[in-house]
């Protein structure tokens, strides 16, 4: 049980921390972007192309920019540390690599229930108390059965007056007393103790049907969330801003307009990494009530 939750928490951690580091680059391109804007106004307002306001805009927009690449290096850093920690990582650094996984729904076919039910650690965990426990009652019950002990004692004696010699065999039968009171309080403390983990087993097998199918909603709402970024919002963003790029290069737009495409340009990158971090922390949770990634299953 502790590995697995060990595993599901070291994975959730190394794709938080992806999506740190993809923040964090984004955020760099929009410092790196707006410092670029800052440059040319103040080239345009050295020739009188443009109102000092607009110098005004562009330099708030450089700082806002420089305050959020610092924020996400911070976030980046910070699951970093956290990843170190988990993994038993000395090195001073850690830059994890990889790939973030699929935003996909829950594939159909596989039965959650039973994957749940033969899998989850805690229910094992549960099942092996229940189990030893069974075992304990037995064993005290065995005790209470009386276990005799049987001998044989062989003697030889001689009557000197009758001049006969007289052979001895005697059977011996030996048994605690009392006899069928023995082990009260053993039997008494195993049925108690079965009693009660066999209720907790109980108890959260039926609690874990409703716990898995709020995990698995939480996974396709998740899947849903990021398909409709990707499809939908991020294409028809990046589009518009290159637009925007090339209407302010040419004296088409100001300042003021490309600087707000960037900043809604930022929310909206920064809104599907967090659509990104929801899907990988409720796949995780998925994992942890099911007891192995569902994903993976083989469907029922």
């Amino acid at each position: 049980r502790v590995m697995w939750e060990l595993e599901v928490e070291i994975r959730l951690n190394f794709y938080l921390a992806l999506l740190a580091r993809f923040t964090a680059d984004t955020a760099t391109q929009v410092r790196t972007f707006n410092e670029r804007i800052l440059e040319i106004v103040l080239i345009q307002l050295r020739e009188g192309d443009i109102a000092p306001l607009q110098v005004k805009i562009a330099e708030v927009q450089a700082a806002q920019a420089q305050q959020a690449e610092i924020a996400a290096l911070n976030n980046y850093y910070a699951a970093t540390r956290r990843l170190a920690a988990l993994a038993g990582w000395t090195e001073p650094t850690l830059e994890p690599r990889g790939i973030l996984p699929d935003a996909a729904q829950l594939p159909p076919g596989v039965d959650l229930a039973a994957l749940a039910a033969g899998n989850q650690p805690r229910l094992k965990t549960l099942q092996a108390a229940v189990d030893h426990g069974e075992a304990a009652l037995k064993l005290a019950r065995r005790n209470t059965v009386p276990e005799p002990s049987f001998g044989i004692y062989y003697g030889r004696e001689r009557d000197a007056f009758a001049n006969v010699n007289y052979n001895i065999i005697l059977g011996t039968i030996t048994m605690r007393i009392p006899v069928w009171q023995r082990n009260r309080r053993e039997k008494a403390y195993a049925k108690s103790n079965i009693s009660v983990v066999r209720t907790e087993r109980d108890a959260f097998a039926q609690a874990l049907p409703p716990l898995t199918e709020a995990a698995a909603a939480a996974v396709d709402a998740a899947a849903k969330q990021i398909d409709l970024y990707e499809a939908s919002i991020f294409p028809s963003l990046q589009s518009n801003l290159e637009l925007l790029n090339k209407g302010y290069e040419l004296g088409e737009i100001d300042v003021l307009q490309v600087s707000l495409a960037r900043e809604r340009f930022f929310a909206v990158q920064t809104g599907l990494m967090q659509g990104y971090a929801d899907y990988v922390r409720a796949r995780a949770d998925l994992e942890r009530i099911v007891g192995v990634d569902p994903f993976r299953a083989t469907p029922s």
